[in-house]
């Protein structure tokens, strides 16, 4: 029987150096709002003692073109290593509807993200990844904890292009420790 921690997934080098540098200096010419958390209620709010980074989103439908091209640059990459996840973890049964949103986060000095789960009942998530863009900061560790969201049983120290992937649910809850140096970028999606 396989533990919680063999159905996350950690991939090194999945994308060129030329493409994510493309990338991150497309990203840094934008605009990034403030990122919202959702409560038990469905509300929207800012709340920066939970969750202290910025967003931006990337969607097919956007008026900006340069937009449009990185998502469906994106939706690819993403939809090509999920498959490889699901071959990997040999879970045939998983499937995969659709990614749901595709966002760049931007974490600045102090940013963080406090222990949560992707998958609630307003909003449903399958898989979640994380692909980072870029090293040059410190802090920011990814931070995995048992299903009680008490104890840390895995640090994913950041490194530019890598990704991780694993089960959306309630059974990984995960933070971002505090960017102490520096700034954050990656890429999130989710799966439906």
């Amino acid at each position: 029987m396989s533990s919680l921690l063999d159905q996350i997934e950690i991939y090194d080098d999945v994308m060129s150096k030329e493409a994510i540098e493309n990338f991150l200096s497309f990203v840094k010419k934008n605009k990034f709002n403030l990122a919202s958390v959702v409560d038990a209620k469905s509300k929207t709010s800012y709340d920066k003692k939970s969750r202290d980074c910025y967003t931006l989103s990337l969607s097919n439908e956007a008026k900006n073109l340069a937009v449009v091209h990185w998502a469906n640059f994106y939706t690819k990459f993403f939809v090509k290593q999920i498959t490889e996840y699901k071959k990997n973890l040999n879970l045939n049964y998983l499937t995969m509807n659709k990614i749901t949103s595709i966002e760049v986060l931007k974490y600045k000095k102090e940013g963080h993200f406090h222990p949560h789960t992707d998958h609630t009942p307003f909003i449903p998530r399958t898989l979640s990844c994380i692909f980072m863009l870029n090293d040059g900061y410190e802090g920011g560790d990814l931070l995995f904890y048992d299903p009680s969201g008490e104890n840390n049983i895995l640090k994913i120290n950041p490194r530019a292009g890598r990704l991780i992937i694993w089960p959306s649910s309630h059974l990984f809850p995960h933070a971002v420790s505090p960017v102490t140096n520096g700034e954050r970028y990656t890429v999130v999606c989710w799966t439906l």
